[in-house]
């Protein structure tokens, strides 16, 4: 463990259902005889005013004790102030974390806190007098070089010059950004909670017209494959979308007010959440039947607040992975690139909402599956901390790290599906937790000025016994990709935060495990009405891709130790647990000792989604039961541009914080732009209103040819490739007729 930062006791474990824990006494902790080096006497060499007994450097002049990399040595006698291996002298980045040492220019200073990463020093394109790489309208002659909302956008070359929007969006193109522009018609595409209410209150559009509207945008897209693979987001529509629609417009006739906050906002949920309409798969042929006839407890209280769910959307076979391929559905395919990865395991829900399939989206994450798939499309999720959220009326997976959550575009709706998910549920005793785990609204910490005051560290590296490539959290970013991540901490101290380099989790445990998971798979199975009524008859079918499939001796094998040695509360299981609580103290405590709010690092060091290729940093928040956030924070410089994102981490339970200093980020920045696909009804031909009994017969239909012609016998899922599948769902579609999503206009 570095030297210098104390281990904290952890009274309360990991979401353990005693309610006797906030009140359990706290051991005396000894006072810190070196919390104020400069009040300690003693020798002082150096005669800098600090006793050495405190002094970082005892033989060399450092009164202000700075430690850049939180080692015990201070700066001004270490030779190696960012602890990356490289002595300051040969550093290109000396206070700044970066084995890698990328140098894309050659100009002697490393990509990382290169400010002109590529050489842009001293040119000038508009002849202003300020250099391209600080100019804010590079293209433009602006030599005051003004940006009074401080969106990195000057004002001279600024859709809104008063209100943030570095996307720059102008919709009608009138010349007015979509962020201040009050003429704006409603649209569904980029709809929130807010403006669907709005136009509501207002007359102008019904709740059935919102839901067609949606049901409008998944027929004509979904399934579309004029601008290479589909996106293929949705397994299911609920065929009793337009009736709720319909009965809450007959509820605002009559009581003349809306049901509840999310009255009428359309919502979407992965293919392991209980509904009361629809079949639960978890990705797989081999439960395409099961019906558990009631929603879940997450899905319920949503509903009941007047949401309306559009459907069940695609994910990675049984949870098994972050690209989005299933035997049920296929392959998702990214909402502003479908030949790219999705994300996952929650893929679907990711690129639905996304493409404004739906306001938000529910999934489930054990590590990385709802970080990655909002990150790769534009939006914003919260992991939140184990136990916050139930996971009652869920296909299982492992209970010791899995959480579920909401997506979205906005924090603000993000904040409202979360207030109706995070709640006690009695049938679950994870979510038992300690008195002020919980706030009674978690909207109510939406606070744009949220980051100002707070320390935000920037975490460099991670993980006890990693390889150095996974150690290096920022590790594989290309040069544009750096500079997104430099920019958006400058933004972070531009809206007020403190930004702190070179903060290091080097004795985090990262050993994940999944104790525990079958025996609730057999649970689970035992009270829903399908095929299968146990984990070994399940993991057994010929239903299932070959690259998911255990073999029978390995299920066999594997379903003996999860009820022997890994059941839930045997001795296994409890140490994992307590394992896990370990490092959550341990994280707390490297915060502690730096005085931070919370840690910052990429979702994907890479940035913005790839073909095949990923490097998440979701292991963090797994291992460890505390909440992330995800924000926006640019686009790659590919064609087309895609999302990239970056996530906060926070202590156990600090959800609320999370919320302030995401909003604030937000409403400072405003990234987020939607996808800018071609799609084959573009022409403004004619397309019929959604059957959805079809739409649904031809989502299995092309989920069992996928299964059929390449998952049924391949090693890899990266064999059903985009082109691949492409041709499939092709097949289907123009066998059924569907013109509108395959052949071009005549």
């Amino acid at each position: 463990m570095r030297s210098g930062i104390a281990w904290v006791s952890w009274m309360c474990g990991v979401a353990l259902a005693a309610s006797s824990c906030g009140t359990e006494p706290t051991p005396p902790v000894e006072p810190d005889p070196c919390a104020v080096p400069a009040d300690v006497e003693g020798e002082d060499e150096d005669g800098d005013g600090v006793a050495d007994l405190c002094d970082n450097c005892p033989a060399t002049p450092n009164p202000d004790q700075l430690n850049s990399d939180w080692d015990e040595v201070g700066d001004a006698c270490d030779d190696d102030k960012d602890d990356d291996g490289y002595l300051d002298v040969d550093d290109l980045c000396p206070l700044v974390y970066h084995p890698l040492a990328e140098d894309a220019d050659g100009d002697g200073i490393g990509d990382v806190c290169d400010p002109c990463p590529r050489g842009e020093d001293g040119s000038d394109r508009d002849s202003d007098g300020v250099d391209d790489c600080a100019d804010l309208c590079p293209d433009l002659l602006d030599p005051e070089n003004i940006d009074s909302d401080g969106d990195g956008v000057g004002d001279a070359c600024d859709v809104c010059p008063l209100v943030a929007d570095a996307s720059q969006l102008d919709s009608d193109g009138d010349g007015d950004g979509d962020a201040c522009d009050e003429d704006a018609a409603f649209s569904v595409v980029e709809a929130t909670t807010s403006s669907i209410q709005a136009a509501i209150r207002a007359g102008d559009v019904t709740c059935a017209e919102v839901v067609e509207a949606h049901l409008d945008l998944i027929q004509r897209r979904d399934k579309d494959t004029a601008d290479g693979a589909p996106l293929n987001a949705m397994v299911m529509v609920n065929p009793k979308a337009r009736d709720q629609a319909a009965a809450l417009d007959a509820y605002f006739a009559r009581e003349g007010e809306l049901k509840g906050p999310l009255h009428c906002s359309p919502f979407v949920v992965k293919d392991l959440f209980d509904t009361a309409e629809l079949p639960v798969s978890s990705g797989s042929l081999s439960l395409v039947d099961s019906r558990p006839g009631a929603d879940g407890f997450a899905v319920g209280r949503i509903r009941s607040r007047g949401a309306i769910l559009i459907g069940t959307t695609s994910m990675d076979e049984f949870s098994k992975g972050i690209y989005g391929v299933s035997s049920r559905s296929g392959r998702a395919g990214n909402a502003y690139d479908g030949d790219r990865n999705a994300g996952g395991s929650s893929s679907g829900s990711g690129v639905a909402v996304g493409s404004s399939f739906a306001v938000a989206g529910l999934g489930t994450d054990n590590c990385a599956s709802l970080s990655v798939p909002a990150a790769y499309n534009g939006l914003v999720t919260l992991r939140s901390s184990t136990g916050v959220v139930s996971l009652g009326g869920i296909f299982p997976s492992s209970r010791l790290d899995a959480v579920a959550g909401p997506m979205a575009r906005t924090v603000r709706d993000l904040a409202l599906f979360f207030d109706a998910m995070a709640a006690h549920d009695p049938a679950y005793d994870m979510t038992r937790l300690r008195d002020g785990a919980r706030p009674e609204s978690y909207l109510a910490h939406l606070d744009s000025d949220g980051l100002r005051g707070r320390r935000v560290g920037v975490l460099r590296s991670i993980g006890r016994g990693t390889t150095e490539d996974y150690k290096n959290a920022f590790t594989r970013a290309d040069t544009h990709t750096h500079q997104v991540y430099s920019r958006a901490l400058g933004q972070l101290e531009a809206l007020g935060a403190t930004v702190v380099e070179n903060v290091f989790l080097d004795d985090l445990n990262m050993r994940r495990s999944g104790e525990g998971a079958a025996q609730d798979i057999d649970a689970y199975l035992a009270r829903v009405d399908g095929p299968h009524s146990d984990y070994r008859s399940m993991c057994k079918s010929d239903q299932i891709s070959k690259w998911a499939k255990n073999s029978d001796e390995r299920c066999d094998s594997n379903h003996l130790r999860a009820t022997t040695i890994g059941r839930i509360g045997g001795d296994s299981y409890d140490s994992i647990e307590e394992r896990y609580a370990e490092n959550a103290a341990y994280i707390a405590s490297v915060m502690d000792a730096q005085d931070l709010d919370a840690l910052v690092l990429p979702v994907d060091a890479y940035g913005a989604a790839r073909t095949q290729n990923a490097k998440t940093n979701c292991v963090v928040t797994s291992v460890s039961g505390t909440p992330s956030m995800n924000i926006q924070v640019g686009f790659s410089e590919d064609s087309p541009a895609m999302p990239i994102g970056m996530m906060f981490i926070g202590r156990r339970y600090s959800e609320p914080l999370l919320f302030e200093l995401a909003y604030a980020y937000e409403q400072g920045t405003r990234h987020r732009r939607p996808p800018r696909r071609a799609f084959t009804s573009d022409d403004g031909r004619d397309v019929p209103p959604l059957d959805v009994a079809e739409f649904n017969a031809a989502g299995l239909e092309i989920g069992q040819l996928a299964f059929s012609e390449v998952l049924e016998d391949a090693d890899s899922r990266f064999a059903l490739s985009g082109a691949v599948f492409r041709l499939l769902v092709q097949r289907v579609t123009r066998a059924r007729g569907w013109t509108w999503a395959v052949e071009p206009a005549p």
